[in-house]
Parts: C-alpha cells; sequence; structure tokens
C-alpha cells in the first residue's frame, strides 16, 4: 500500500540505511517481494528500493555478515 501511495505522488523509490544488529528488520526485508538493492559498509546495509513498475522480482539479495 505505501509503495501505491508513493508511485500515485511521484516518488521512484525508497532507501534504508540499517544496522546489522537489527536483526528483525533485516528479515522484513528478506522476505519483502519489493525489488532491491543492497550494500554493506562498515556494519551498515544501506538498501535501495527502485519502484521499477510491477516487476516485484528482487533485484539482489541482502549481503550477509555473520548474524
Amino acid at each position: 500500500m505505501l509503495t501505491r501511495i508513493a508511485r500515485e505522488h511521484g516518488i521512484d523509490g525508497f532507501e534504508a540505511d540499517i544496522l546489522t544488529e537489527n536483526k528483525a528488520i533485516i528479515r522484513v526485508f528478506e522476505k519483502s517481494k519489493l525489488p532491491f538493492k543492497a550494500s554493506l559498509d562498515c556494519g551498515i546495509y544501506h538498501l535501495a528500493l527502485p519502484f521499477t513498475g510491477k516487476d516485484e522480482t528482487p533485484l539482489a539479495v541482502i549481503p550477509h555478515e555473520k548474524y
């Protein structure tokens, strides 16, 4: 629903920075059907969730540190 509203208002995507310790929100993104790109730097995941139309296929998986 949030994605649909954002698209209707001209937003091209979302971005998020997540600490590697935040396992709960990492799992939310892993289980999500939203497409995303992820990178890991200094213990922080940067996620970019571009809106690419109706295709909900993930563009990447979250790179894992040992957690």
